[in-house]
């Protein structure tokens, strides 16, 4: 800009300023357009941003003039250095950055990557961070092998994992998810299929082998025994059905052990049993018992008069696995009927100490395999002790040859509880398991209201009747003997070689089964050909068996008919007819004098004894003797002589 003054300008034809203006300078910091472009300190950069310093030290400043008005300066003071340290910062404003840093670790080993990727390699200061210093490798496609091929983080996440599946079958089912399985390289069902049980009959696959409700368990069988019989020799829970319209239960049979056929009858845990009848109870179905029952069940009852029985256990050594601690077989006793009887108190077993003891029967010791015949004393005092009383008590016990109460509790073989006290091959077990099994002594079948066996085994001709038989071996019981297993027929087959011709009287008699020895004088003529009231169990294994009837349930008593007649008695010719007769009694006259025992003739009729004599009969056997009367009283009734008369009560 230059000073002047304003004139007319005759050829612009106006007013200007005559002043020249100077040339334009060179542009500075001086608060001045030097360079005359209009603008004021227009140097490049004045007022930008502008930094001092390096690393942790650096500051930020702007732009300004410097001294000489041309060079520009930075306004930022930079920072004081501190200590380096690994963080990727230049701590000590140097200009280089972590320089000298090592882990503190002090170069630990470290790896590098996942999965299959992984390397080793040692801890370093790495992009200001303690790093490994390890190069991961290179991933694979992901294989079937429990290791991450494809270095992803997941572990055999192959094609076909993580769907729906199912293991096992049956009642083993369980559903999860596919996975690969290491072991076999190969995409599984990663579930775990339940253990198998015993198979039941209950629609499902319980033993899980693809097959529901297979033979024997919807067969029904009367016992374990029935089942073994049949061809079923494997250990399990069975349906029995005692008897036709019984109910049915199922029951843990053992097949094996000492011949097999053992129906579980007892079974409790954390006491011993008590010798009481029971019905069925839950703990029947296994041999490891929660303890919900403690009594003997009576089902099998109905099936024998004697029976082997078995009794085991478990102390706490072995709660739940085999083999028993204590193993004992006895065999062809009446014990079993004996602990059914009712309650404790009714239910008594070798009690007394030791007085009227059942006989010894034949034991094992199933575990040393030692074996004692019948008979054969127990060791101590000579009998067995099972408990003090015929009483509701806590006694109940066996031993194999020691006395049971009061004796050794420590030689292995006790069993059940004395004086309060748990045994099971020791005293005072704590906690275990107690079993009792049964099996039919006999070859019992179920017919209707009879429990029927084949008659026993005789070694040379005895004096017995079939019934006598059947007592003496089967026990002393309402028996009727039979030539079909299927009809009570009463009639008996005579000791001869498969004679079929020699039967006890027709049916429609109902002859008694009271027989004499062929050794006893001549066969009675019961008014058949061929027929005789001499008989014996055993036809030597003929084609001619006699069976043993056991009445187990009331029979319906249809009195005889007035004026039927009959030739029962010890002497030939001698004949009956009955006066009167009554559900409990009945009036009978003999025809004839003669030698006279009215026992057997009341006896064939279905009544029980004798009751009366001669003249206490009344009228009613004066018309029916046709007018002949006896009113003689008593007197000694076998040498009576006229007509006879008596009287039956059941």
């Amino acid at each position: 800009a230059a000073q002047g003054h304003t004139r007319c300008d005759p050829d612009a034809a106006q007013v200007v300023c005559d002043a020249v203006p100077a040339p334009p300078g060179v542009e500075r910091c001086d608060g001045r357009d030097d360079d005359c472009d209009g603008v004021i300190d227009n140097l490049p950069g004045l007022g930008d941003a502008c930094t001092a310093g390096v690393g942790a030290c650096q500051r930020v400043g702007e732009r300004r003039c410097g001294a000489n008005g041309i060079a520009l300066i930075c306004s930022a003071v930079p920072g004081p250095a501190g200590v380096e340290t690994c963080n990727g910062v230049d701590d000590d404003c140097d200009g280089r950055t972590d320089e000298g840093q090592a882990p503190p670790q002090g170069g630990e080993p470290c790896l590098a990557g996942v999965g299959a990727c992984r390397r080793q390699g040692t801890l370093a200061c790495l992009d200001g961070a303690i790093r490994c210093d390890a190069t991961p490798g290179l991933p694979t496609l992901e294989r079937c092998n429990g290791d991450d091929d494809d270095c992803d983080g997941v572990v055999d996440e192959l094609p076909g994992t993580g769907l729906p599946c199912v293991a096992g079958q049956g009642a083993c089912a369980r559903v999860g998810l596919t996975a690969c399985d290491p072991a076999t390289a190969r995409v599984e069902c990663a579930a775990v299929a339940a253990p198998p049980t015993p198979e039941r009959c209950n629609g499902v696959d319980d033993d899980c082998d693809g097959v529901i409700d297979p033979a024997p368990v919807c067969q029904r069988f009367a016992s374990c025994r029935a089942a073994r019989d049949a061809g079923f020799v494997t250990d399990g829970v069975y349906r029995l059905q005692p008897g036709p319209g019984l109910a049915v239960y199922e029951v843990w049979c053992d097949q094996q052990r000492d011949g097999g056929g053992w129906t579980l009858v007892a079974s409790t845990a954390d006491r011993p049993l008590v010798d009481a009848r029971s019905g069925w109870y839950a703990d029947l179905t296994t041999l490891a018992p929660a303890g919900n029952g403690a009594a003997v069940w009576d089902g099998l009852r109905a099936l024998d008069a004697r029976f082997d029985v078995r009794f085991a256990c478990r102390d706490q050594q072995a709660p739940h696995g085999d083999p028993f601690v204590v193993d004992l077989s006895m065999y062809d006793t009446p014990w079993y009927t004996e602990w059914t009887t009712g309650s404790d108190a009714d239910s008594c077993f070798s009690e007394g100490n030791g007085a009227g003891a059942d006989p010894p029967p034949a034991r094992r010791n199933n575990r040393s395999g030692a074996y004692l015949p019948a008979g054969q004393p127990w060791a101590t005092s000579g009998y067995l002790e099972g408990e003090d009383f015929c009483s509701a008590s806590e006694d109940f016990t066996v031993d194999f040859n020691d006395r049971g109460l009061d004796g050794n509790g420590s030689d292995g073989t006790d069993w059940g509880e004395a004086d309060g006290v748990a045994k099971c091959g020791r005293a005072g077990v704590r906690s275990g398991q107690w079993f009792i099994f049964a099996r039919e002594a006999g070859r019992l079948l179920r017919q209707g209201q009879f429990a029927v066996s084949d008659g026993p085994s005789w070694d040379g001709h005895r004096s017995l009747s079939c019934a006598a038989a059947c007592d003496a071996t089967l026990g002393d019981a309402d028996w009727a003997c039979s030539t079909s297993a299927n009809v009570p027929n009463r009639r008996a087959f005579l000791d001869g070689w498969g004679d079929a011709n020699t039967f006890c009287g027709p049916a429609s008699e109902g002859a008694p089964e009271r027989f004499a020895a062929p050794s006893e004088g001549a066969l009675y003529d019961c008014g058949a050909p061929g027929c005789s009231y001499s008989a014996y169990v055993d036809d030597h294994g003929c084609d001619r068996i006699n069976h043993c009837w056991r009445r187990v349930a009331a029979l319906a008593f249809a009195p005889p008919a007035v004026g039927s007649t009959g030739t029962v008695g010890r002497l030939a010719g001698d004949s009956w007819r009955v006066c009167a007769a009554g559900q409990n009694t009945a009036w009978i006259a003999a025809d004839r004098a003669g030698t006279y025992d009215p026992s057997d003739t009341c006896e064939a009729l279905g009544y029980g004894e004798v009751d009366a004599w001669g003249g206490h009969c009344g009228q009613v056997c004066g018309q029916c003797a046709g007018g002949v009367r006896y009113d003689g009283v008593g007197g000694d009734a076998d040498r009576l002589t006229g007509t006879v008369h008596w009287r039956c009560r059941r």
